[in-house]
């Protein structure tokens, strides 16, 4: 596996994450530093709650964030960035993805 983190400008790949709790840890303070007003949480082909303390984590910073199946939180950042031109804001994905052979 794979971690994706995205924002309308930033792409960041990460090929040392294998469950959600790699994804948590190398991701979380990355995204983050987009300073996002939202964060979607991908987290593979079923939706996984992580705990209620990374939650908290994102709450205390101000960040709201969503957790979903990657497929759901593709499609839902594909919209929001469409959306963002004319509400502003930024928005940053955390999603876990299978890793591409020769990648």
């Amino acid at each position: 596996m794979a971690a994706i983190i995205l924002s309308a400008a930033t792409v960041i790949a990460d090929a040392n994450v294998h469950n959600l709790d790699d994804l948590l840890a190398l991701g979380l303070s990355r995204a983050l530093a987009l300073e996002p007003e939202l964060v979607l949480m991908g987290t593979g082909a079923r939706q996984i709650f992580p705990a209620p303390s990374v939650g908290a984590q994102f709450l205390t910073r101000r960040h709201r964030v969503r957790v979903m199946d990657t497929s759901a939180a593709c499609r839902t950042f594909n919209v929001l960035v469409g959306e963002q031109k004319t509400r502003g804001g930024n928005i940053a994905a955390l999603k876990k993805t299978k890793k591409i052979a020769g990648r």
